[in-house]
């Protein structure tokens, strides 16, 4: 038997009758039946699926069921679309057939397979079309490299016609370990994603690919509702960054030893401001802890303006998950009042400008009186406030800020709270030269 096989990768091709479609993939489901180390199969029928959403009765399982009748139908528009398969086991992958579209014209453009190597999710070699035409909707692709993998995942950058009637991927069972010698990340870089939550810069740390038991801290920045990185480019977090991503993609940090994912809060051709939803923000941090090698007890929001009243959000919505809030030029938010002790469980160090007529020093020393008076045991202890002398709201305050190597070095040092230990912050530091900070 002969599993399908492309003259070429582009997803150009005319692909055979229906008929020899069905023939195909009942093939794959009684091989996935009877597989064993040596034989070709349909390894992602009947696995286990998750998707970045679905529309009606269109689930995710529908894409591996083996039947054409069925479809999963993504309902997320303007952003990039996942499907995972976790196999089940480990096989020795070589080629794939996706069964795209729904009627006429609806095939997607721009699509890739994705593989993850225990380190990060990688391109399949081979396995990536950006030119699909819209009538071509049964994908051949032939991996130029075979790779060993556990789970799968289609990664769609259209913002429509993302409708898969079944994704076929062939391999062979195999006791290769998925885990590389070194990963393949784009480690020690700068680089912009597309992703289903929101678009952001990532930086990963020159050494991230040499160790897969090392675990890193995970610094997720927030940018203000209508700065610089807001403009309708995807990529603007690269070309015009803002706050803690500027001072990664300017050189400053480019050896800094965190992952930090740099938020890009706008769709494209949103022309107004734009708020960041925890509800879609909170599930974005699962994500990175599921796909990178994040320690989840040294996990920090920082944010400017009202990236920081979503950081103050964040900080009692989720101080279980957290480390440390680093707001910038903001306030806690008046509708989480009766939520603030949740904040004694993170450390905080808040920044704000003596010139700033928006937000004033005193709105974080406001959080900090909270803490200390109505939240026992810690309150104060952990929560620092410090103002940027001159500072406007611009800049002048959180350029100063995060450009700062004592915060930098507390970003590291920052882990989950034991009430056993001693905080970060002691009464030397309370009253020394960094509670008032004036830029060199």
């Amino acid at each position: 038997m002969d599993h399908p096989s492309p003259e070429t990768r582009s997803g150009r091709q005319t692909g055979p009758s229906r008929m020899r479609c069905w023939t195909l993939l009942l093939i794959a489901a009684s091989w996935a039946q009877m597989s064993t180390a040596g034989e070709i199969a349909n390894v992602t029928l009947g696995k286990p699926v998750t998707a970045t959403g679905h529309y009606s009765d269109r689930i995710p399982q529908n894409a591996v069921d083996g039947d054409l009748d069925s479809r999963w139908e993504n309902r997320t528009r303007n952003r990039v679309v996942r499907l995972e398969v976790d196999l089940l086991g480990t096989f020795l992958l070589e080629s794939a057939e996706i069964e795209t579209g729904f009627g006429s014209g609806n095939a997607p453009e721009r699509l890739e397979l994705q593989y993850f190597d225990g380190f990060c999710w990688l391109p399949i070699p081979g396995a990536t079309v950006f030119d699909n035409p819209d009538d071509n909707r049964r994908v051949l692709l032939t991996f130029t490299e075979p790779v060993v993998a556990d789970r799968i995942r289609l990664h769609s950058m259209d913002a429509q016609n993302n409708l898969i009637q079944e994704l076929v991927v062939f391999g062979e069972p195999t006791s290769q370990s998925v885990t590389a010698e070194t990963g393949g990340c784009s480690a020690g870089e700068h680089v912009a994603v597309l992703d289903p939550y929101y678009d952001h810069a990532l930086h990963l740390p020159p050494d991230y690919n040499l160790d897969p038991e090392t675990r890193w801290p995970l610094i997720v920045s927030l940018h203000g509702i209508g700065g610089n990185i807001l403009n309708g480019d995807r990529s603007a977090v690269l070309s015009n960054p803002e706050g803690f991503a500027k001072q990664v993609e300017n050189g400053t940090l480019a050896d800094f030893p965190a992952i930090v994912a740099s938020l890009h809060c706008r769709s494209v051709g949103q022309t107004s401001n734009c708020w960041f939803d925890p509800d879609r923000v909170i599930p974005m941090l699962e994500s990175f802890k599921e796909d990178f090698l994040v320690d989840p007890n040294r996990v920090i929001f920082t944010g400017l303006s009202g990236g920081a009243i979503v950081s103050y959000r964040l900080g009692v919505l989720i101080p279980d998950q957290l480390a440390g809030l680093v707001p910038v030029a903001g306030m806690f938010p008046g509708g989480e009042l009766d939520r603030i002790c949740n904040l004694k469980r993170l450390h905080i160090w808040a920044f704000a400008g003596t010139n700033d007529s928006s937000f004033p020093p005193g709105r974080n020393d406001f959080v900090r009186d909270r803490l200390a008076q109505d939240c026992p045991p810690f309150g104060e202890d952990y929560m620092v406030s410090t103002a940027i002398e001159g500072g406007t709201h611009s800049g002048s305050t959180w350029d100063v800020a995060y450009a700062m190597p004592e915060l930098h070095q507390w970003l590291l040092d920052v882990t989950k709270l034991d009430p056993v230990q001693p905080p970060l912050f002691s009464d030397d530091f309370e009253t020394g030269t960094l509670h008032r900070w004036t830029q060199p």
